[in-house]
C-alpha cells in the first residue's frame, strides 16, 4: 500500500491475510512468504473500510464507500459480485455463517442484505448510540461494536 492501512483480516486456514486501505486498494498478502498471490484491487474513488474473508470459499469481499459491497476471488484477481447498497455512510460489515446475507454497520444502525436478491431483508436493528465499528458472526449470533463503548449480541 502506499497509506495507511484502515482494515485487515485473516483467512481461516491462516495462510493469507487481507488488507483494506485509504489508498483506495485491497490486498492479499501470503503469510509464509510475504508475497501477493493476485494483484491488488485497485481504482476505488474513497478507502477501503472493512474487509472480509469468506470462511468456505476461496473468494474475499472488501467493502468500499460509498454504496458497494464486492467480492472478490483471489484465485483468479477478478470481481466475482458488486452489491448495491442504499447507505452512504458504511462503517462494516460481515457474512452470516450461511454467506448468503451480509451484515451491515452504517452509522448506529445494523441492517441485513441477501446477496442473492441484493436486497435489504431487516433493517433497523439500534443497540449503539453511535457508529458500529465492527460486527462479526458465528453459527447462531451477530455481534458488534460501536463507538459509544458497548458490545451487543443478537439472535
Amino acid at each position: 500500500h502506499t497509506n495507511e492501512i484502515t482494515c485487515l483480516s485473516v483467512s481461516s486456514d491462516n495462510k493469507r491475510v487481507l488488507s483494506g486501505s485509504s489508498d483506495f486498494s485491497v490486498e492479499v498478502w501470503d503469510i509464509d512468504s510475504g508475497e501477493l498471490p493476485v494483484d491488488p484491487i485497485t481504482g476505488f474513488s474513497t478507502e477501503v473500510c472493512s474487509v472480509v474473508f469468506l470462511a468456505k470459499s476461496a473468494q474475499v469481499a472488501g467493502f468500499v464507500i460509498p454504496f458497494r459491497v464486492i467480492i472478490w476471488s483471489i484465485v483468479t484477481g477478478e470481481i466475482v459480485q458488486t452489491i448495491c447498497v442504499k447507505f452512504e455512510d458504511i462503517s462494516t460489515f460481515t457474512f452470516l455463517s450461511d454467506e448468503n446475507y451480509i451484515a451491515i454497520g452504517c452509522l448506529d444502525t445494523i441492517s441485513i442484505w441477501s446477496r442473492e436478491t441484493q436486497k435489504q431483508i431487516y433493517t433497523s436493528w439500534k443497540g449503539h448510540t453511535k457508529t458500529v465499528e465492527q460486527l462479526c458472526a458465528n453459527e447462531t449470533n451477530l455481534l458488534s461494536h460501536g463507538k459509544d463503548g458497548t458490545l451487543s449480541i443478537w439472535n
